[in-house]
């Protein structure tokens, strides 16, 4: 399997898409990532 970082405009936009109050599936679903990826992000306090 092949992996990707999420890029600099990645994380901005999950942050102002949580900002909206989108669920972290929404978000995943909107820039093409998978939700555990979103959820690990806000985890890391990397957003």
């Amino acid at each position: 399997m092949k992996y990707q970082q999420l890029t600099e405009g990645d994380r901005y936009m999950i942050v102002a898409l949580k900002w909206q109050g989108l669920s972290f599936t929404d978000i995943a679903t909107v820039i093409g990532k998978h939700r555990s990826t979103i959820y690990r992000e806000f985890q890391r306090n990397t957003c």
